[in-house]
């Protein structure tokens, strides 16, 4: 998605990796997660560029390709509703903030398209990048079948709905529970042109590979931020940082172990990046 961002932002007139600099403070952790890197874009991309609405432009501009092996398993597969089963798995591999879901009612069926970073509330100008950004997507893969019946925001309404008529095709409903693509549920069992079964069979396991490469590097990230906000506290212990993370302390014990390590060692790991990092305490 970052991919697809960054040229977006070149078809404007902008320089992509210029603007994310500028947007991206040096005080963060040097073990700050790569994807956490996003919410301090998308909070400062507007007043950077100039452009209240640059999530719209951004996604008005880019051409829906297939940049990645997820995007391509979800072009390859059989039904729509197989796709956006992909893409649910898949998620956090295209972003790690994402909080999708499909829900189904009756006629109509919602994809919900939270994206969420500790510490930060909605951030508009991802949220109307995203969803017409699927849109397009989600056309190319239904051979032009998909457009949304309605799309909604967690965010409340900045202004000049013609804006958003224009891109979106109708007006969102703003100040919701979810970022959400609501579209006619018999879309979902719509056939794929495209549909390649040994393509896909092909590319999910080294996908599943990924995801638990992930999931293991956000969980390790998430203990370190944890003993970090613990460093200087009396609960700074193998049981409490266990319990915190719904773990029993011989399973965290355990799982260091496995990884070469141990409580005490992390904690000064922790310590020594907190010390050499500028503005840490």
């Amino acid at each position: 998605m970052r991919r697809l961002v960054m040229e977006g932002l070149g078809r404007l007139g902008y320089d992509g990796a210029r603007l994310a600099n500028e947007t991206l403070p040096g005080g963060h952790p040097a073990y700050c997660d790569p994807h956490l890197e996003a919410p301090l874009f998308w909070s400062g991309i507007a007043e950077r560029s100039g452009d209240d609405f640059i999530g719209l432009h951004i996604a008005e501009a880019v051409r829906p390709r297939l940049l990645d092996d997820v995007l391509l398993v979800m072009y390859a597969s059989d039904t729509f509703e197989q796709a956006l089963g992909h893409f649910l798995r898949f998620q956090r591999l295209l972003s790690g903030g994402f909080r999708a879901g499909l829900e189904r009612r009756g006629d109509t069926s919602r994809l919900v398209i939270d994206i969420e970073y500790p510490g930060f509330g909605p951030l508009r100008q991802q949220a109307e990048c995203l969803a017409p950004l699927l849109g397009k997507l989600f056309a190319l893969l239904t051979d032009d079948a998909f457009a949304p019946t309605a799309v909604a925001f967690r965010h409340g309404a900045p202004g000049r709905a013609g804006e958003y008529r224009r891109l979106l095709g109708l007006d969102p409903a703003f100040g919701r529970p979810h970022d959400s693509l609501s579209f006619p549920s018999t879309l979902l069992a719509r056939p794929s042109l495209n549909a390649n079964p040994e393509l896909v069979a092909r590319l999910l396991p080294p996908l599943e590979s990924d995801l638990e490469g992930l999931e293991e590097q956000q969980f390790l990230l998430r203990l370190r931020h944890w003993v970090e906000a613990h460093l200087d506290s009396d609960e700074l212990c193998l049981s409490r940082c266990a319990r915190a993370f719904g773990l029993k302390q011989i399973e965290l014990r355990r799982w260091l172990a496995e990884r070469g390590t141990d409580f005490p060692a992390l904690c000064d790991e922790v310590r020594v990046r907190r010390d050499r990092t500028p503005g840490q305490t």
